[in-house]
């Protein structure tokens, strides 16, 4: 998968194999690695509610991490209905 999008507490990844809603699941990538649940899923996208933070600004400074879209408004808003639910 791609992480097109990350946050403090959560990310956007896009790919073609993607795990099941409420799937718990490890995030790795250079110098990454954090558990999180799949809160929200469509075909090619789903977003992760991340268990502990992380600094997206530190990963930006890792080598082989390209960033793109930089300054493009969010694609996906989510809102909370309870806890660990999320639409």
């Amino acid at each position: 998968v791609k992480i097109r999008n990350i946050s403090a507490y959560g990310a956007l990844i896009h790919g073609a194999y993607l795990p099941t809603l409420g799937a718990r699941v490890t995030l790795i990538a250079a110098h990454l690695e954090v558990c999180a649940t799949v809160i929200w899923r469509s075909q090619e996208r789903c977003g992760l509610l991340l268990t502990s933070e992380v600094d997206p600004y530190a990963l930006l400074s890792e080598e082989g991490v390209e960033m793109v879209g930089h300054g493009l408004p969010p694609v996906v808003t989510l809102r909370r209905l309870g806890p660990g639910v999320y639409i």
